[in-house]
């Protein structure tokens, strides 16, 4: 078994195998005629010479095994890897991304240098563990390759092997039961049990998902070895974005979130990669740590300040929206080719309601970085709002009334639906039929559903959104159910699905509709609830909480979401009559098309 490592299951090995018949010699086969000396005496001479041989040759294997043992390297990084093990009587070995080798290698203690650093490795298996041969040594460089252990068993018993090991990343280790190294089991053996190790290679954040079944920990301990690795990167690979998130997801799945702060602090520095510094932000806030972060970036800002990433990030924390647009404005003067300056500025006018210039900035952005969807995502968002709806239907260069010849993807077909209710409202039915018509497999009825969901929440259908709750089910009818009754008016049955953990957002949905059912007591309780939410959120969500007690004069100054803005000015203006004219235009301004929760928000600014 191995003597350090994860227990978790990543997949099962097969079913119980048979083992091929054995032939079994008969007693009364006959034996080489070497064996059976004639006399008694020679009898005695030939087995104490058998003897002696045997001795001998077991010294000779005893000190072949001594001298001997099994080292298996694994390459998990994103770079070549070279190691000099000549101290073990090996010429220096190269491995390309990905690769393992396995190694005889000459046993003993010995120091090597790994990734610049001493590592000593101690390969001295005791008597008995040479003569079970079953012992490896895994030297994995910075823990950085998925090394799974793992078990078959052949008989006729029914007994299931045990779930396969992800072992902890450690940079060497010894595993001490192992039949097979880097192979796959073979279908027969005259044995009843056999385990192997496996190297798992690949970008991490789609190893941890093939390994899914694993030991979360195990798994989590995997990832935090590739992101220390990350933030050591003065050139990040292109998965960094996507592993640093994986990680991040599955510590705060695990409530691990002191150890997710603590492994990107200890390897955050002016230099860090743009991905690294923006997760590390997003943590710290989540955790409620973002005032000392703010002061921390300032500070980091005064000590260089003409980095126009360090002025980027200082936008970001910002919870003056005037504010992050100057550092914004900054970072692009210092230069003008930070993409994710572009974006946040982007982002920001869009949120505003300035579409124009936010589609613009949007453009540059996505000019800067075409693989970035979140990009390409606020561009969408900033041209619809800007009323490009011709133009976009156009460039999609598909039909959104003929069936499809292949499905779209979920995104791809909201943004049908949402260009054709912008563009022309009443062929909405025929664009959700001739997707009906594209769908063919056994995912065809959970995936109109969610289109039929969509469309009702463009049209902010009361009965079709509950309707489609109830049809899709799971995590998602929360959210169209909400909507749906919202769109009804149905308050009582708001309050059992709010529950006592709502998001803000969805308060803010449930005080608009009791404001149009003119439930004074039940819009203002929602909100105040919606006010404390946001007060437990950080700087920005304190800004927006306060202002749902006091709209500020400079409406603008507030960290909006880009979709929410025109929800959180409607529900302003009804609790504020005597400011509602103001508060009106400014949800006015911010409604994306036919963007949920336009339709609603649209009739409830529009009627007064």
């Amino acid at each position: 078994m191995p003597q350090e490592g994860g227990c978790a299951e990543a997949w099962r090995v097969a079913a119980v195998r048979y083992a091929a018949p054995v032939h079994e010699a008969s007693p009364e086969d006959d034996a080489l005629d070497y064996l059976r000396p004639a006399s008694g005496k020679r009898r005695w001479a030939a087995a104490v010479a058998l003897l002696l041989v045997a001795l001998l040759g077991f010294g000779a294997a005893d000190r072949y095994r001594a001298a001997h043992v099994r080292l298996w390297v694994v390459n998990g990084g994103a770079e070549p890897l070279t190691l000099d093990l000549t101290p073990f009587g090996v010429p220096k070995l190269e491995l390309e991304s990905g690769a393992a080798r396995l190694c005889d290698v000459a046993a003993g203690d010995r120091v090597i240098e790994v990734a610049g650093e001493p590592l000593e490795l101690r390969l001295a298996p005791s008597f008995a563990e040479r003569w079970r041969g079953r012992v490896v040594y895994v030297l994995n460089p910075g823990g950085l390759g998925a090394v799974v252990w793992e078990e078959a068993r052949y008989g006729p018993d029914d007994e299931a092997p045990p779930g396969p090991r992800l072992l902890h990343p450690h940079t060497f280790l010894r595993v001490d039961d192992v039949d097979i190294v880097g192979e796959g089991f073979p279908e027969t053996t005259g044995g009843r049990r056999l385990t192997r190790l496996v190297f798992v290679p690949g970008e991490p954040q789609v190893v941890a998902q093939r390994l899914n079944e694993l030991d979360a920990s195990a798994r989590l301990g995997y990832l935090e070895a590739h992101v220390a690795w990350l933030c050591a990167r003065e050139a990040p690979p292109a998965y960094e974005a996507e592993t640093l998130d994986a990680y991040r997801r599955l510590a705060l799945e695990l409530g691990a979130g002191e150890r997710l702060r603590a492994t990107l602090r200890a390897g955050l520095d002016a230099g860090s990669s743009l991905n690294v510094h923006r997760i590390y932000q997003d943590v710290e806030c989540a955790l409620g740590g973002d005032r000392a972060l703010r002061a921390h970036y300032a500070e980091l800002r005064e000590q260089v300040p003409d980095d126009a990433r360090l002025a980027y990030l200082a936008g970001r924390l910002d919870p003056d929206a005037r504010g992050a647009e100057a550092s914004y404005r900054e970072a692009l003067a210092l230069d003008d080719a930070l993409a994710y300056a572009h974006h946040g500025l982007a982002y920001l006018l869009a949120a505003r309601g300035e579409f124009a210039p936010a589609a613009e900035a949007a453009r540059r952005a996505v000019a800067l970085a075409p693989d970035q969807p979140e990009f390409a995502e606020v561009l969408w968002l900033a041209r619809l709002g800007a009323g490009e709806t011709s133009a976009l239907l156009a460039e999609l260069q598909l039909d959104p009334f003929a069936p499809r010849s292949a499905s779209l993807d979920a995104a791809t077909e909201r943004r049908v639906l949402e260009l054709v209710a912008s563009y022309d409202r009443p062929q909405l039915g025929r664009a959700l039929a001739a997707y009906a018509a594209s769908l063919g497999d056994d995912a065809a009825d959970e995936r109109l559903n969610l289109a039929l969901a969509t469309v009702a929440e463009l049209e902010a259908d009361g009965p079709g959104l509950v309707a489609a709750a109830d049809a899709l089910g799971g995590g998602r009818a929360r959210h169209f159910r909400l909507l749906g009754l919202a769109a009804e008016g149905r308050l009582a049955e708001l309050d059992e699905v709010l529950g006592a953990e709502a998001d803000p957002w969805e308060l803010l949905h449930a005080s608009l509709a009791a404001s149009a059912a003119s439930d004074a007591p039940r819009a203002e309780r929602w909100r105040s609830a919606a006010a404390a939410a946001f007060a437990s959120q950080g700087a920005k969500g304190q800004a927006l909480g306060q202002a749902l007690a006091e709209p500020p004069a400079d409406l603008d100054r507030l960290p909006l979401p880009l979709r929410d803005g025109a929800l959180f000015f409607a529900v302003l203006a009804a609790a504020h009559p005597g400011d509602a004219e103001r508060l009106q235009a400014a949800a006015r301004r911010r409604l994306l098309g036919a963007l949920a929760p336009a339709p609603s928000v649209r009739r409830f600014v529009s009627d007064r």
